[in-house]
């Protein structure tokens, strides 16, 4: 019997490191979540969301309070991203100001 593995199946996988986001990326994965669960608190004429009724918070309109709550946990909880190195010039070479 052979032990080599099938064709199908390669014996070397490529494991990447989770990605982490962009400042921008989380900034605006916070702001978009915060304002979808602010939507849900919110009570008008044309919508009321599922959390807001029987909710004082839907009930007194602060619906942006849970906004503002949702997207600063969020932008807290997130993971920062990471700084790339600044890039020095070796030792003995010529820099140019410009």
């Amino acid at each position: 019997m052979s032990s080599r593995a099938p064709a199908s199946h390669s014996s070397r996988r490529s494991v990447s490191a989770p990605k982490t986001p962009t400042q921008a990326e989380k900034a605006t994965a916070s702001w978009a979540l915060g304002l979808g669960s602010g939507l849900l608190f919110s009570t008008s004429d044309w919508f009321t969301g599922p959390p807001a009724s029987n909710n004082p918070v839907g009930e007194y309109g602060l619906g942006w309070v849970a906004t503002v709550a949702v997207s600063f946990l969020l932008y807290a909880v997130l993971p920062r991203p990471a700084v790339a190195p600044v890039a020095r010039p070796a030792k003995g070479s010529a820099t140019m100001a410009v």
